[in-house]
């Protein structure tokens, strides 16, 4: 976020996790701490009232997981949420995605990749581990229907898989934001979900982009 570190709220149920996210943010100066929380139901109304520009969640804590996402989608908070998660249960994890989530890691992640993750989120990308691909392969059943994205379609999707924002994305690819945007919401419709984070899923787990 230009001017002004990105503002955090972390989200965990484990007092050790919960310490270890805080002095990750507040070890980076991209970022800023404006609350901890337990749970999804103490999460959400600080979302409420303090509009992070992201929300760092567990996906077991007690409220939370894909309904704490689609809550907070839902509510049209203007911000983005990251989910940590001790294992990779590629059902839950695709569901946050669907959700609204723009991604998550493991909570073995280095503190780096934790911190990297959260400002690229804020900044309107995209963040998967290395084993995200597998873990969306696995997330559904196999689909009969074929789809297919024009070309612009899967540069846009594939560039964003890759982290990049709108804007970094319009600039490598010379158009406007206006229009990135418009493919993105293509490749949504033809893959019948909602949301940039969806898209990209959903395009990894069809073997669309890599």
């Amino acid at each position: 976020m230009p001017g002004r570190p990105l503002r955090v709220l972390v989200a965990d149920d484990h007092p050790l996790v919960s310490d270890m996210l805080e002095r990750i943010v507040e070890g980076d100066a991209r970022l800023e701490l404006v609350k901890r929380c337990t749970d999804g139901a103490e999460a959400i109304e600080a979302i409420g009232g303090l509009e992070p520009d992201v929300a760092v969640l567990d996906v077991d804590m007690p409220h939370g997981g894909p309904e704490l996402a689609k809550r907070i989608a839902d509510e049209g908070a203007p911000t983005t949420t990251l989910f940590l998660t001790g294992h990779d249960d590629a059902a839950t994890l695709y569901q946050c995605l669907v959700a609204g989530a723009r991604g998550f890691l493991l909570k073995t992640a280095s503190r780096e990749a934790i911190a990297d993750a959260i400002a690229t989120v804020g900044a309107g990308g995209t963040a998967f581990p290395p084993q995200a691909t597998d873990a969306l392969l696995r997330g559904r059943e196999s689909e009969q229907r074929q789809v297919t994205l024009t070309p612009q379609e899967l540069e846009v999707v594939s560039l964003a898989a890759g982290g990049r924002s709108i804007a970094e994305t319009a600039k490598i690819l010379f158009i406007g934001q206006t229009t990135v945007k418009s493919h993105l919401r293509n490749a949504a419709e033809k893959l019948d979900v909602q949301g940039k984070a969806a898209t990209v899923a959903e395009a990894l787990r069809r073997g669309l982009v890599k």
